[in-house]
């Protein structure tokens, strides 16, 4: 039981009496231990404050509560100085907070035998609000409601009054001083209305403290003036406040005069471990001045010395419990570095680690992390351990920037940090950093879902977790060229996420590929991997088909290149002319379906039309009659490509004429009007006009002329057209044909393509974006419906000005509506969920419906849904779901009709499963921060749990600066019972207030979504 204040103001000979008492209790308990260091001091004191929060409570719940919160704050501020807690320690502080809340009444207060107590209330909330500061915001709540109930039991005049005159630390001083940290605390946490009302309160309870500071009847005691300056903080007053540098003088001067060192209850009075310990915690926390750190050395020394071999103390007028928690918190503050404040720890000028942020990292991950500490050096070193390799070291002011690589063989857990300055002196901090398992990777969706025998093409792979070095796989007969890790953004969120949720796949298809779906894998370099089952599908090669060559002739013992252009063409493509003509190479371009083709006219060969045939290795083939010409060595002159094709009023420009047979001298003519400036002759298959087209030029077609010296002429009629001053040329497009109910992206290119330029394809074609990216090319992604009419198309360009030319027959739609299904995401559901998913495909129509079967309900399904993140190659359902409780287990089919009665359907695509789903659990819901200094960082605790009983998939969507979000990955995955805690950071540039929110997607049926909402608001002027 704690003494009476009374009882200790004695007479000196009774002083002198209770002096050697207390000595020689003190020798009894230390018997002849060695001296020891502070750090030392301060573990071996938190070990028995751990062992006693473990012993059965005091009866008496004034002193029990007394006990408790002390503990926690002597805890809790060791667990923020960076003392380093062990597993006993820290499972101590959570069991005593825990039992703090689970006491507090339903009024929010505390209560002593039934009665609501301003004791018990003060001690209950400074412990919390110590945990609050210094470990994390769990018990904001309760927090917040004992704030509440503390305000309605204020005094008129500001204070607090127990009405226990039975314990020092149950004075008025002492409890006021309590309760105005607990309002401190809270403020931060509250709105605008709420937080005026707790400053009003501070405010109020700051008067009577200056009020009483002279007061021998309310601060006479030093435990009772130590608690006034940690009011006067708490209410808000700085370090050179004429009241705080009163008490603080008045402090330094009244070392205890028996003992030489330490305090008691005045200078006349033998130190104790209670009031040296409160003292010097009131001292460091006030920021005293280092003109003083004698006296603050000496007590510093008196307390470590005093300390009983099982790490506690004890004082006349206070037990054990209390005496050891406030020593504890004298040392732990004294030893903790902080701006503009002395420092009593590492004399010899080691350094010191007081937190890392963050405290972990994943295998096979690069990052930084922030070391806070004191009296650390430029080329100070850093070491993790084996596996963790440090790329560099930055010191900015009291803080190390180390960029650290974590291998992805290292060893999973925790691990000591170690800082060397250059001088040698050193300091290790055990179990600082863990190493944690690098995530599983996750795929959601392939894209595209399908591909045909021999080609190339690209595929996005979209999910989570994919790390530098994946491989993907596809199965037999599909070759990975390249993967690229890349970012996305998720639907609707402004956020750019880490970059691991894209993984862009170059891919070749073998054209002897089996037929059918595929299962793509992801293997992580740490060889985690990830399989999505039947996400792609291997489909028939598409016969080729030819549309033009260039140049269309050549002579008899020529060697020229072709360009072969059409669709579908395949590596190892046969490419024939007929007799005579060898063709020595043939290399297929499928992204841009050209062939470029070598070929050799044989001297003797039969001069003529020659048929252009072109055989893919499946043995599909296409033939263009009449494609290539052979002509005689001294026969008329071949004129095969016009570049450019046409010219508008008023231009000059140069002309290329393409052919074979150009002789030395030969002329040219474009047709009417059109001025020839010079021709030159470069080769015998080159020509190069100047020409100038006058403005009254008629518009339209003309013939292109060449004719040689000997005569011999030839035309290629409508070869070069007069057009509109400002309309788009016509070049080429590819791919030249789509099937009904396909949307693809088409490459159009010509020249004077200007910004905001638009395409139209006819009837039954929807062009539904068209994007100039310079001024010879135009993307335009089109979808055509299912009920297209099929056949060739003639594309119109449009400029901006309204000037447009048209590309007769340059597009064909395909008969077939290639109806199919290739993939739906995700592929299974639990009995009881309801959910999203997306079938994808091809052949899809507005109006169109799906169907997966008894037990799973289609609530609704929409056609290419609004949101994706980029263009969609082919259409998509996506289709809300709700699966009964008692639908039946095991896969079933998926079946999609058009609104024409058409079907396709995929057989066991979709499995229904009876996996007990995880359950989100977010705490706080609302995080605020107020008069938070621009240019500074403020930080707050966000919990995020998994209180289901399967496991639960996390996606955190980024708030927007100057809030931000550190302590995980955007994506992980939480097992039953687990939790991760996030940090929410406010780092505002200039002073005002702004708001934002941190959204939160999970696999939760019940709660797919949560939102914590932020707020903070900026005060005075940024940082110089």
């Amino acid at each position: 039981m704690i003494h009476s204040k009374s009882s200790v103001r004695l007479l000196p000979l009774a002083a002198v009496l209770l002096t050697a008492l207390a000595a020689a209790f003190g020798a009894a308990q230390r018997s002849a231990a060695a001296p020891v260091s502070p750090n030392v001091a301060v573990q071996r004191a938190l070990s028995w404050l751990a062992a006693d929060l473990a012993r059965p409570a005091p009866l008496d719940p004034v002193t029990a509560s007394a006990r408790v919160g002390a503990a926690v704050r002597a805890l809790a501020s060791a667990r923020a100085a960076g003392c380093g807690l062990g597993p006993a320690e820290a499972a101590a502080l959570e069991a005593a907070a825990h039992r703090i809340a689970a006491a507090q009444d339903g009024n929010g207060g505390w209560s002593d035998r039934g009665r609501p107590s301003v004791q018990v209330t003060s001690a209950a909330l400074a412990g919390l609000a110590a945990y609050d500061q210094h470990v994390d915001g769990r018990f904001r709540a309760h927090l917040m409601a004992g704030v509440d109930a503390a305000i309605a039991m204020q005094q008129a005049d500001g204070s607090w009054t127990s009405g226990d005159a039975a314990a020092i630390d149950a004075e008025d001083a002492p409890v006021t001083a309590r309760m105005m940290s607990a309002l401190a605390a809270a403020r931060r946490h509250a709105d605008a209305a709420r937080a005026a009302r707790r400053q009003h309160s501070l405010d109020r309870a700051s008067a009577w403290l200056r009020a009483n500071r002279n007061n021998s009847g309310r601060t006479g005691d030093n435990f009772e003036a130590a608690a006034a300056l940690l009011g006067l903080q708490a209410g808000g007053a700085t370090a050179d406040d004429p009241d705080v540098a009163a008490l603080r003088s008045r402090l330094l001067g009244e070392t205890s005069r028996p003992t030489g060192a330490g305090w008691g209850e005045g200078p006349d009075a033998p130190a104790d471990a209670l009031r040296t310990g409160m003292v010097l915690y009131a001292l460091a926390a006030t920021r005293g001045a280092a003109a003083h750190e004698r006296a603050l050395r000496e007590g510093l020394a008196w307390l470590v010395e005093q300390q009983a071999a099982n790490g506690g103390w004890s004082s006349l007028d206070a037990g054990p419990s209390l005496s050891t928690a406030y020593a504890a918190l004298g040392l732990v503050e004294s030893l903790a570095p902080a701006p503009g404040r002395f420092t009593l720890q590492q004399a010899d000028g080691s350094p010191t680690i007081l937190s890392l942020d963050p405290t972990n990292g994943q295998q096979g991950q690069t990052l930084d992390v922030v070391i806070d500490g004191a009296r650390l050096q430029n080329e100070a070193t850093v070491d993790f351990g084996p596996g963790v390799t440090v790329n560099r070291v930055v010191l900015n002011g009291s803080k190390l920037t180390v960029n650290i690589t974590v291998a992805v063989t290292t060893v999973v857990g925790p691990r000591d940090v170690k800082i060397t300055n250059p001088g040698g002196k050193s300091v290790l901090k055990p179990g600082a950093f863990s190493v944690t398992s690098s995530p599983v990777p996750k795929i959601d969706e392939v894209r595209p879902a399908s591909g045909e025998q021999g080609k190339s093409l690209n595929v996005v792979v979209h999910g989570a977790n994919f790390k530098t070095g994946a491989l993907v796989t596809f199965g037999n007969g599909i070759t990975t060229n390249s993967t690229v890790v890349s970012s996305a953004r998720l639907r609707g969120a402004g956020s750019r996420l880490a970059a691991d949720h894209v993984l862009s796949v170059n891919i070749t298809i073998a054209p002897t590929a089996s037929l059918g779906p595929r299962n793509v894998t992801v293997r992580n370099p740490s060889g985690q991997s990830a399989t999505l089952e039947n996400a792609f599908n291997v489909l028939a090669a598409t016969p080729p088909a030819i549309t033009s060559v260039t140049p269309n002739a050549g002579i008899q013992g020529q060697t020229l290149d072709l360009l072969v252009k059409g669709s579908h063409f395949v590596s190892g493509a046969v490419v024939s002319f007929g007799v005579g003509v060898n063709v020595d190479q043939a290399t297929a371009n499928a992204a841009e379906d050209t062939l470029a083709v070598k070929i050799t006219i044989a001297a003797d060969a039969p001069l003529g039309p020659r048929d252009l045939q072109v055989t893919n290795p499946d043995g599909k083939s296409a033939t263009l009659a009449g494609a290539f010409r052979v002509n005689a060595v001294n026969g008329a002159p071949v004129l095969s490509a016009v570049e450019p094709n046409s010219g508008h009023p008023g231009e000059t420009l140069n002309v290329t004429l393409r052919g074979a047979l150009f002789h030395a001298g030969a002329s040219a003519s474009l047709g009417s009007g059109i001025v020839i400036n010079n021709v030159t002759v470069s080769s015998d298959q080159l020509l190069t006009v100047s020409v100038g087209i006058p403005q009254n030029a008629a518009l339209g077609p003309r013939d292109v002329v060449v004719t040689n010296p000997d005569g011999q002429s030839t035309t290629l009629p409508g070869g070069f057209t007069v057009i509109t001053p400002g309309a788009p040329r016509f070049g080429g497009l590819s791919p030249a044909s789509a099937a009904r109910g396909q949307r693809l992206d088409v490459r159009i290119e010509g020249s004077g393509f200007l910004s905001g330029a638009s395409a139209n394809f006819g009837a039954g074609i929807l062009v539904n974006s068209a994007a100039v990216s310079s001024p010879t090319v135009m993307l335009a992604t089109i979808t055509v419906s299912a009920n297209a009419a099929p056949g060739p198309r003639d594309v119109i360009l449009i400029n901006p000005n309204g000037l447009s030319t048209t590309a007769a027959g340059v597009f064909s739609v395909e008969g077939a509506s290639g109806l199919r299904i290739t993939s739906i995401s995700p592929s299974s559901g639990n009995q009881g969920q309801t959910l999203t998913a997306v079938i994808s495909g091809a052949g899809f129509v507005s109006g169109a419906r799906a169907s997966l079967g008894t037990g799973v309900t289609v609530k609704s399904t929409v056609f290419n849904a609004a949101g994706a993140v980029q263009p969609l190659a082919d259409p998509r359902l996506t289709v809300s779901l709700v699966i009964a409780a008692t639908a039946p287990l095991g896969s079933r089919d998926v079946i999609v009709t058009n609104p024409d009665g058409t079907s396709v359907t995929a057989p066991g695509l979709f499995t229904v499963t009876n996996n007990a789903p995880g359950k989100l659990v977010v705490s706080p819901t609302k995080v605020s921060f107020s008069n938070v200094k621009p240019g500074t960082t403020k930080t707050a605790k966000l919990k995020i749990s998994n209180s289901g009983k399967g496991p639960l998939q996390v996606t955190l969507t980024l708030p927007s600066t100057p809030f931000s979000v550190r302590g995980s990955e955007p994506t992980f995955s939480l097992a039953p019972g687990q939790n991760v805690t996030l940090n929410v950071e406010f780092a505002p540039e200039k002073a005002g207030s702004v708001s934002g929110s941190l959204l939160i997607a999970s696999s939760d049926p019940k709660k797919p979504t949560a939102k914590v909402t932020l707020s903070g608001s900026a005060k005075g002027s940024s940082r110089s």
